[in-house]
């Protein structure tokens, strides 16, 4: 949000002498601000939906939490509890 604050005067008023070099960039800058928060917002959630119902009617066996809490709980069988090596 803050970027796209910043930005926001040289898109508006790049056309001033001394600006035309900063406003390309600022509108680039921006132009990607607004299409990642809406591809957030309305992208990504129906996009998760529809491969989390795959996955459940197919019966893949891989588990519908998010992806930290499989990242976490694999990590005791990744390193081991040190019992595998006899300790």
């Amino acid at each position: 949000m803050a970027a796209g604050l910043a930005v926001l005067p040289l898109v508006i008023m790049g056309d001033l002498p001394g600006h035309e070099i900063e406003r390309p960039p600022a509108v680039v800058v921006l132009g990607g601000l607004v299409t990642s928060t809406l591809l957030s917002l309305f992208v990504t959630p129906p996009l998760r939906q529809t491969t989390q119902a795959g996955r459940r009617a197919y019966g893949s066996g891989v588990s519908s939490g998010c992806g930290w809490s499989r990242v976490l709980t694999g990590v005791p069988q990744l390193w081991g509890n040190g019992r595998e090596m006899g300790g």
